[in-house]
């Protein structure tokens, strides 16, 4: 499995950091000035700064993985449980909800995806609330 497959696509992880979603996560899209296009890199550890050789840093994005992602709408909105499918045509994965609502299906190149575009939808809409202790 390549690191690609399990965290979100660049292109989504620049929606989620503009609609919010916290910028901390194991994995984040990084583009260097010296680099020919953006990579995905595992985040250090806090307080390691990384010595790089392709040239100052443009853009960092974090790029949370289906784990992550499951957990922040899990600890918004305990009451959404959803399944995923697999598509024998095309490898597309689904994310449907397992209770009846207005929430639309989610069709993605992984999990990680689909759960990105459920986060983004439900904060779009209102939908995410606030942890319940």
């Amino acid at each position: 499995m390549k690191l690609q497959d399990i965290c979100t696509s660049l292109k989504l992880s620049k929606e989620l950091e503009s609609a919010g979603y916290p910028q901390e996560s194991l994995f984040v899209w990084r583009k260097y000035s010296l680099a020919k296009k953006p990579a995905l890199y595992q985040t250090p550890p806090e307080g390691i700064e990384l010595g790089v050789l392709s040239g100052k840093l443009e853009f960092e994005y974090s790029a949370p993985t289906a784990s992550e992602l499951g957990e922040a709408i899990n600890d918004w909105n305990r009451a959404l449980r959803f399944h995923f499918i697999r598509s024998t045509k095309g490898g597309s994965w689904f994310l449907e909800l397992e209770i009846e609502a207005k929430i639309p299906h989610f069709k993605g190149k992984s999990m990680t995806d689909c759960l990105a575009k459920m986060w983004l939808y439900l904060k779009k809409n209102n939908l995410l609330q606030t942890k319940q202790s």
